[in-house]
């Protein structure tokens, strides 16, 4: 049996498609970051055409999910096991290797535009009620190239359930310094609490 993929008519002329999705590019001054509509993720993030965190070309997939956000949880759940008001819910196993579910429900769920300007893009996505994890829940992320020219973005997690949803949201960044050995350089957080995993 042969079959051939044939291009999709309603795509417009023109119109390029990409390993993550559509590709939101925003410059200001001499900054320059690309979000991805999958997973709202952040593909390139650079000042005066230094890289400040890891990129990869826009026909690849994120390598080691590189730059994804984290919705509604981040790192690893063990075994998928979880309790919610004393009752066990089983996630889908995500990292086979590690038996664990990981970095949530929305690394490879495509994001709708909800806002867009020149500095700015603003996208969300949808978590279904499902096993594991009971709750209808909106995942907002805006970035935003600041007047500094630094790179501010903003996760929201609105609860459309009938009950509280617990989530916690994360990011996946890989910074990084122009050519810079990572592991001679040291990131400060002002920070006053300090969760600590398993």
């Amino acid at each position: 049996m042969t079959s051939s993929a044939t291009p999709d008519a309603s795509i417009p002329s023109g119109f390029q498609t990409y390993a993550t999705g559509r590709q939101y590019e925003l410059r200001r001054g001499d900054a320059l970051a690309v979000v991805t509509e999958l997973a709202a993720g952040l593909r390139l993030y650079s000042r005066a055409d230094v890289q400040l965190t890891e990129t990869y070309g826009d026909a690849e997939i994120s390598p080691g999910a590189a730059g994804i956000t984290l919705a509604p949880w981040a790192n690893r759940v063990e075994d998928g096991v979880w309790y919610l008001d004393g009752k066990k819910q089983q996630l889908d196993i995500t990292e086979v290797s590690r038996n664990n579910a990981s970095h949530g429900l929305l690394r490879n769920s495509a994001y709708t535009l909800v806002d867009e300007s020149q500095y700015s893009v603003t996208l969300e996505a949808t978590v279904f009620p499902q096993h594991g994890y009971p709750f209808l829940v909106r995942h907002r992320v805006q970035y935003l190239l600041a007047e500094d020219l630094g790179l501010e973005v903003r996760q929201t997690l609105i609860n459309d359930s009938n009950a509280p949803a617990p989530f916690v949201l994360g990011a996946h960044p890989y910074l990084r310094l122009g050519e810079a050995d990572v592991d001679q350089l040291t990131l400060t957080v002002a920070a006053d609490t300090r969760l600590v995993a398993d």
